[in-house]
């Protein structure tokens, strides 16, 4: 059992990125703040009067606890959290709470999550009533075992999913089913930054905000454990800008030096454990959350071929150095693909 000051001491040193700024997300980031959340950071790409939703409601937040919790940080994001677009926003986090209104941006919320491994919680409510829940792939539960994509389930799966609420919203929620709403959230958030063991839960919510059923989640039909964001977020770049596995090792190979292409750097955007597990030879180590702040190791001169484990990571961070003016491309499918079509000595993981 932890003591009181370690447990303190562990949620100051937390992150987490609360997902929606509106009526419920605004109250989860006060509620978590109060609690002793050392940063909590708010994204939101609403406007309002022209001001993004997400700075206002973070200084709101972040000056209503300033005086009982000096030390919290509270950030306001005027971002979109969307699928293969936005994963930076979550390397940091420790924990995900998703208080949006939008099913895509859930989705990606829990995608993200997977990928770097932490638990999600989230919040939905209408004039119907609401839903709280809480997930972590890495236990093979999360918001898609909840509500599975129609076209991952079959009909029988389907008929089980908790579908309704999290896909048409219908009508404004009560400001009793609000606060329920948001207190439950902030309470299954604060006990999985304690120990994620209890994520894999979701409560329903009557339209006056009372808990109704309980429901232990389950591995749905179709949802396979372990980035399977891998396989849903779009791949937002031209088709020039990817390269195969086999174009690849064309172009490392030595015969390729002849070619009008010249032989690209590699660049590995993975964690060093990952690198550790597998990787292609002669590649430069950078992982994604450094890229920005060791990108003067890169020459700019050169051309650059990035890779990480599936293409999610690499995409990104092709983004980064293309607007820094870098002739990247990156490998599609990751080392993953490298391991599949050219070299099955290279460890699958």
């Amino acid at each position: 059992m932890q003591s009181s000051r370690s447990q303190r001491e562990r949620l100051a040193a937390s992150a987490v990125t609360v997902v929606g700024a509106g009526a419920i997300g605004s109250r989860v980031a006060g509620i978590l703040a109060g609690a002793g959340v050392g940063t909590i950071e708010l994204v939101d790409d609403a406007r309002d009067d022209g001001v993004s939703r997400a700075e206002i409601v973070a200084g709101a937040v972040a000056s209503a606890v300033a005086t009982l919790h000096p030390t919290a940080v509270v950030r306001g994001v005027p971002r979109r959290l969307a699928a293969g677009s936005t994963f930076d926003l979550l390397l940091d986090a420790d924990l995900v709470v998703d208080a949006s209104d939008d099913p895509g941006t859930r989705y990606a919320s829990n995608d993200g999550a997977a990928v770097v491994s932490i638990p999600m919680v989230w919040a939905i409510a209408d004039a119907r009533g609401g839903e709280v829940g809480s997930g972590w792939d890495e236990a093979e539960l999360d918001y898609r075992d909840a509500h599975p994509p129609l076209d991952a389930v079959d009909a029988e799966s389907a008929a089980g999913a908790l579908d309704d609420i999290a896909v048409t919203r219908f009508g404004e929620p009560s400001p009793a089913l609000i606060a329920a709403a948001a207190a439950l959230a902030s309470e299954l958030a604060l006990t999985l930054l304690r120990d994620r063991s209890g994520a894999g839960e979701v409560v329903l919510l009557d339209p006056t905000g009372t808990v109704g059923e309980r429901r232990a989640l389950s591995r749905a039909a179709g949802v396979r454990p372990g980035s399977i964001e891998e396989t849903t977020a779009p791949v937002e770049h031209p088709d020039d800008l990817g390269v195969s596995a086999v174009e690849l090792a064309q172009l490392l190979a030595p015969e390729s030096l002849g070619l009008l292409e010249e032989r690209p750097v590699l660049l590995d955007v993975r964690e060093p454990e990952e690198a550790e597990l597998a990787r292609i030879p002669g590649s430069l180590l950078i992982p994604f959350g450094e890229l920005t702040l060791r990108m003067g190791e890169l020459d700019a001169t050169k051309p650059l071929v990035v890779y990480c484990h599936h293409g999610i990571r690499s995409d990104e961070a092709l983004t980064i150095l293309r607007r820094q003016g870098f002739a990247a491309r990156h490998l599609t499918g990751g080392i993953e693909s490298w391991s599949l079509t050219v070299d099955p000595s290279v460890p699958r993981y």
